[in-house]
């Protein structure tokens, strides 16, 4: 199934809010975006790939709801033990990267909350985040070997702190 959100630039923020709303609340298969004029108004618009069941389960994680019912955003530093949290703030970067280098939001890579579920795996392979709600074949295809890099990168971290250790 597809959907197609188109947003105006610069635009009020509903639009945006709409999509990611929707985004929150569906399994996405993929997104593609494209950037299209209309006259001399530009627009942003996402050419959405989901399934057709609806990720009830996603919003454990994708939001707190206070007692007047408002949404707000999940702090993962409280979400996370400190160790987990090293691990999200470096797949956040890495995920930044990619979305720079291809122009496209970051959600588009990862979802926080993808993220999130990563980092709280010690040492994730390719077959746990598929198991992750909303990471299909393309993302791993995409992204998938660049995320698990930021994991590869604490051994030698490590090692050379207790190298250091040694030596002192």
């Amino acid at each position: 199934m597809y959907r197609i959100f188109s947003i105006p630039i610069p635009n009020t923020g509903e639009e945006e809010a709409e999509m990611n709303r929707f985004l929150s609340s569906h399994r996405i298969v993929s997104v593609k975006t494209q950037w299209v004029t209309n006259g001399e108004v530009p627009y942003e618009v996402f050419t959405v790939e989901y399934s057709g069941a609806r990720d009830v389960d996603m919003h454990q994680f994708s939001a707190k709801t206070d007692v007047n019912g408002d949404r707000g955003r999940v702090d993962y530093r409280k979400q996370l033990t400190q160790e987990q949290f090293v691990r999200y703030c470096k797949m956040r970067d890495e995920r930044k990267k990619i979305a720079d280098e291809e122009s496209v939001k970051a959600f588009v890579v990862f979802t926080n909350e993808q993220l999130a579920a990563i980092a709280r795996i010690e040492k994730p392979t390719v077959a746990d985040l598929k198991k992750i709600e909303g990471i299909g074949e393309s993302r791993m295809e995409k992204y998938g070997a660049r995320i698990l890099t930021c994991f590869c990168e604490e051994a030698p971290q490590n090692e050379q702190t207790e190298d250091m250790e040694q030596q002192a």
